[in-house]
């Protein structure tokens, strides 16, 4: 009696041209809807310019949330753009992974509405720091991943990816920060995030700075 003997299939791999595709259209999108929801006033054509000044001074958390926003989902695209820049190719679980992560995207432009119109809320601020630090959590483990699946093409000493990793762990940092502060004084959220990316990006520069300053002194240490 012959048994048959089945072997375990090849892991498929996949071009990542289409996933890059895919993000960039979803990013574009999300960031594009951010602005519709900054509404014209809805007021009489004779309306005074005083009148106009204090309803455009209603929107400015609207302005705030709007670029503030913005400008993170562009920092968001740029990791997202880097991630991808070493990793070779793709494979089902990443798939599935950018697929959550682009979810989250989309969400933005809610979360940022949601956030301008009651931003003294704690569960307004938690919700909008919580779409960021979901979208910073998945694109560190989509790096995780790949390293471990061995799709990533990354030097012992890669400078770029360094940094790269340096940044992903500072803004997951900043934004689970502001999270927690934010169930306990939302208004002071916005200011613990900025002051912890700030912080993170400081020390990062000075790490950075470190073994390009090594490297110098043991060129100069060389015997001519």
């Amino acid at each position: 009696m012959t048994t048959t003997s089945y072997s375990k299939p090849t892991p498929l791999t996949l071009s990542k041209s289409r996933i890059e595709a895919l993000s960039d259209g979803v990013f574009a999108i999300a960031m594009t809807l951010l602005v519709l929801e900054l509404k014209i006033p809805d007021l009489p054509k004779d309306v005074s310019q005083a009148e106009l000044l204090a309803r455009l001074r209603e929107m400015l958390p609207h302005f705030y949330s709007y670029a503030l926003t913005f400008i993170l989902a562009g920092v968001f695209w740029i990791f997202h753009h880097f991630t991808f820049h070493f990793i070779r190719h793709t494979t089902r679980l990443l798939l599935w992974l950018n697929t959550i992560f682009l979810m989250f995207v989309s969400l933005l432009p809610f979360s940022t509405h949601f956030m301008a119109d009651y931003m003294r809320h704690s569960i307004a601020q938690m919700f909008y720091f919580g779409n960021q630090t979901i979208l910073a959590l998945i694109l560190r483990s989509q790096w995780f991943y790949a390293r471990r699946a061995g799709i990533l093409q990354v030097g012992p000493d890669d400078y770029w990816a360094r940094r790269l990793l340096g940044g992903l762990n500072t803004f997951c940092l900043a934004y689970s920060t502001a999270f927690a502060a934010a169930y306990f004084k939302p208004k002071l959220s916005q200011s613990v995030f900025l002051l912890v990316v700030i912080g993170g990006l400081v020390v990062l520069k000075l790490r950075n700075r470190r073994p390009a300053a090594i490297a110098d002194t043991r060129i100069s240490e060389e015997p001519a």
